[in-house]
């Protein structure tokens, strides 16, 4: 097939993946989340806070050299609802607020919500009935599987692009804080879904299921985050543990997994330090292993990334080596 050829199936089996997202209703389910996300950020408000910043208050020595200029302020949530009180600038606390929406709410939670949800895609594409109009068009298989799960990644990308502005809009319209660097997750979440994403599609390719693609896929996350917290914790396991070694296989063993797979606790890792949120106590970046990781440079974000997408590159071809061998 020439290059116009390829773009124009490209584009039909991307098309014919939003079809199928609308008619499960899943655009609307993932819509729904979103708008509710937007409205409890349309619910925050942040009055007063320290004029100054938490590092110019203790000098090297540990002197307390400055007092915050005015009482602790206050965020309220859900509207007035809830209110807690905090201690740094405001700015600094409404960061922290979009840490927690876009590395927990989106990095976590909605990575795993989007695989469950589109977990059914693939494998509904191939099932006899559907596949038998779809194949006999005059499309490589390779390329039906290349189109559905863009198709897919495009819908996610659709949803974190509203998810990431809306909620970040609605931030900075009832604080005034506008942090840019927000919308970075956007890029990260999807980069994230991808990557895991290719193993739902390789078992969709095998067992034409919807619950072994949820249950696969969702147990490759939490595989590839243990092994991302296991390599890490490897190698500063000496510094945490008085000297003691690990023998070199078992280093051996953690490096490997770990640059041969994705890493979903970096991706998070990334996305807090775009945000400048190296000193809040609440970030997977302050919490051991990964704090120390970050103080002796042994984390590498561009390496992670780019060695991410081995698994999917491998994946995906295996996967379509396997669709053009399967009898329809």
């Amino acid at each position: 097939m020439d290059a116009p050829s390829v773009l124009y199936a490209l584009r039909w089996l991307v098309h014919d993946t939003f079809r199928q997202t609308l008619s499960s209703r899943v655009f609307w389910i993932i819509l729904s989340f979103t708008l509710f996300c937007v409205v409890f950020c349309l619910g925050v408000s942040v009055e007063g806070g320290a004029l100054l910043d938490e590092k110019e208050l203790i000098t090297q020595k540990g002197v307390l050299i400055g007092e915050a200029k005015e009482p602790p302020g206050r965020v309220s949530l859900l509207f007035g609802v809830f209110s807690y009180t905090f201690t740094r600038q405001a700015a600094v606390e409404v960061q922290f607020l979009q840490s927690i929406l876009a590395s927990w709410i989106a990095g976590m939670v909605g990575i795993l919500m989007a695989l469950v949800w589109t977990a059914g895609f693939v494998p509904e594409s191939l099932h006899p009935s559907a596949a038998s109009v779809l194949l006999a068009k005059p499309v490589p298989r390779w390329l039906f599987l290349a189109g559905k799960y863009l198709g897919v990644v495009c819908f996610i990308a659709l949803h974190a692009t509203i998810y990431f502005v809306g909620t970040w809009f609605a931030l900075g319209v009832r604080t005034d804080v506008w942090h840019v660097n927000y919308l970075m997750g956007i890029p990260l979440m999807v980069f994230h879904f991808a990557v895991i994403f290719s193993c739902s599609v390789m078992l969709a390719v095998l067992f034409r299921s919807t619950m072994a693609c949820v249950v696969g896929g969702v147990l490759f996350w939490i595989v590839c985050y243990g092994i991302n917290y296991g390599r890490h914790y490897t190698v500063v396991f000496a510094d945490l543990n008085e000297g003691a070694a690990l023998p070199d296989f078992t280093v051996f063993l953690s490096e490997l997994g770990y640059w041969l797979l994705p890493k979903p606790a970096d991706f998070t890792i990334m996305l807090e330090q775009s945000l400048n949120l190296g000193s809040a106590k609440a970030t997977l970046a302050q919490q051991q292993p990964f704090a120390l990781v970050l103080d002796k440079n042994l984390f590498h974000p561009i390496l992670a990334i780019f060695t991410s997408c081995l698994f999917p590159a491998f994946a995906l071809w295996a996967s379509a080596a396997q669709l053009a061998k399967t009898d329809y």
